[in-house]
């Protein structure tokens, strides 16, 4: 069990609710408490809402950007029991540990970007020369902020600096919620930092905000080396004394200085001079393509590149035969008695004797691929990368029905969020209303392949469509990123939200049986704007 350092509970109790408080703000709450716990066990921080005025639920968890995945786990899972045990009939509580936060209230609090009389903690220590400490304090504070805000992604920063009269080191953290913008968390930390004045003369000094907090003490109490090292004041001839912060590591020894000024640049030449020759080199030597039988040895983009001659008898002369389909670069062929190429799920929907291949566990496995691959592509990748074509037929399936995300005609880097036009929702008839029109009747077993039959598990199937309706929800915050839903389909202990109204729609005129649209329907459509954003996808 982790110890509570602080919990407040709010005067409101459930008794000045609605129409049915306890009832219907409680179960709000449940769900509400449930969801911060699934996503902030996993994210480090999650922030929801659940129900309509006067019954909502607004909620917050964080955990110390130091934590790993397991400590802010616990943390959460004791927070969560612990704030419904100790504030069982109130509508607003909060609680810190000392790795984690959880916060809830009726009030959207999440509104605001800075702190609402955040609780402070102070040490009873006090230091002999108050008025170095606290210039110190402000400085190293600061650059902890700017850190925090501009230059980490989990917006958490630490850092340290000598106090020499006590012949001790200053430590210090700031962390804002992940849902602050840069500006948004430096502001939320420096108006924090207006207590510290106050308490100029102890050791140690402690500010529980539920939107960022702070926290400095002559001793470490945070996991890892200081993000940012505040250097020893050195005297000016003017007689002040001035402070540079610097990364962890970097030293200030001028004979090292010297030296490095010195070998580097002579590194740098003779590296420089290498590379030019070795490139010549390469230049004069005949270009061979190698011409593979075995998949396995193609390792890069340069294996699978053929001249003409050879494509032309890999497939029969671009014979019609051995046309596979059109994609965003051109017509895409099978190269016969060459290598195995993957084929796009989209043969699988009209030939009924390969549907038939495809059983439930192999759709399962086609499915859990696709978001592996979407992962990679939306938070592993060096680039980030948003597809925006995804369909079957941009989906190739292996030997071993393995799914590969192919055809990236369409699409970009992303650096932030857009607009984009979508065909009018009240005449629309596609994919995502049907689903949805199903899921609200309770018919969702409808809109499955009908060549299943009866051999498909309802609860995981179920699950599957519940998942795709919540990554098309209109508020873009309550979308989970690609990281969650592939936990989602993995792991059975995570529970899922129930989704809202999706904001997506395509046009009416969709076949459900051929899987394409009426064409003449759909340009008959206007087109309108819709003000709903695309979710911007960070790692985490």
């Amino acid at each position: 069990m982790h110890d509570v350092i602080h919990l407040l509970a709010n005067e409101a109790s459930l008794a000045k609710g609605g129409a049915n408080p306890i009832i219907t703000y409680e179960s709000n709450l449940s769900t509400l408490l449930s969801s911060l716990y699934s996503n902030g066990s996993v994210q480090g921080f999650s922030r929801n809402t659940v129900g309509s005025v006067p019954d909502q639920a607004y909620g917050v968890v964080l955990c110390r950007g130091d934590t790993n995945a397991t400590a802010c786990r616990s943390c959460l899972d004791d927070a969560r029991q612990e704030v419904i045990k100790v504030c069982p009939n109130n509508r607003g509580a909060v609680v810190w540990y000392d790795l984690c936060l959880l916060r809830y209230s009726n009030q959207n609090f999440l509104s605001s970007i800075v702190n609402s009389n955040p609780p402070v903690l102070i040490d009873s220590q006090k230091v002999t020369e108050p008025v170095e400490f606290n210039k110190l304090v402000v400085q190293l504070m600061d650059v902890i902020a700017r850190y925090a805000s501009y230059n980490s992604s989990r917006r958490f920063g630490t850092g340290e600096a000598n106090f020499t009269p006590a012949k001790r080191n200053l430590y210090g953290l700031t962390q804002c919620d992940q849902d602050l913008l840069g500006d948004q968390c430096y502001r939320c930390l420096t108006d924090s930092f207006n207590a510290i004045p106050s308490y100029a003369d102890k050791e140690g000094l402690r500010v529980l905000g539920a939107r960022c907090n702070f926290r400095y003490h002559l001793y470490s109490f945070y996991e890892g080396k200081s993000m940012v090292l505040l250097a020893s004041p050195s005297p000016q001839a003017n007689g002040t004394n001035t402070t540079t912060p610097t990364v962890e590591g970097e030293g200030n020894k001028n004979n090292t200085g010297m030296v490095m000024a010195i070998v580097i640049p002579l590194v740098i030449a003779f590296l420089l001079i290498c590379t030019i020759s070795i490139c010549f080199w390469r230049r004069r030597l005949p270009k061979e393509v190698p011409y593979y039988t075995d998949p396995e040895q193609i390792t890069n983009v340069e294996s699978i590149l053929f001249d003409l001659s050879t494509l032309r008898n890999a497939t029969a002369n671009f014979s019609k035969e051995n046309k596979l389909g059109q994609g965003g670069f051109g017509a895409v062929y099978k190269l016969c008695n060459t290598i195995i190429i993957p084929e796009p799920l989209s043969l699988y929907e009209t030939d009924s004797i390969k549907r038939e291949q495809l059983d439930w566990g192999r759709r399962y496995k086609i499915i859990s691929g696709i978001a592996r691959g979407l992962l990679y592509l939306h938070e592993d990748s060096q680039l980030r990368i948003i597809h925006r074509d995804l369909k079957a037929s941009n989906i190739l399936l292996d030997e071993d029905m393995n799914p590969k995300i192919s055809d990236f005609g369409l699409a970009r880097l992303f650096g932030g969020r857009k607009n984009s036009n979508f065909l009018d929702t009240e005449q629309a008839e596609d994919l995502i209303s049907y689903a949805w029109d199903h899921w609200t009747r309770g018919t969702i077993s409808e809109i499955l392949d009908r060549s299943l039959g009866d051999r498909w598990p309802r609860s995981e199937a179920l699950r599957c469509i519940q998942i795709g309706l919540l990554c098309v929800q209109e508020d873009p915050a309550r979308r989970p990123n690609m990281s969650m839903v592939v936990l989602m389909l993995n792991s059975y202990s995570v529970s899922l939200q129930v989704p809202s109204k999706p904001a997506f729609c395509v046009g009416k005129g969709y076949n459900f049986s051929t899987g394409e649209f009426d064409r003449s329907s759909y340009n008959s459509i206007p087109m309108t704007l819709n003000e709903v954003s695309v979710s911007e996808i960070e790692p985490r």
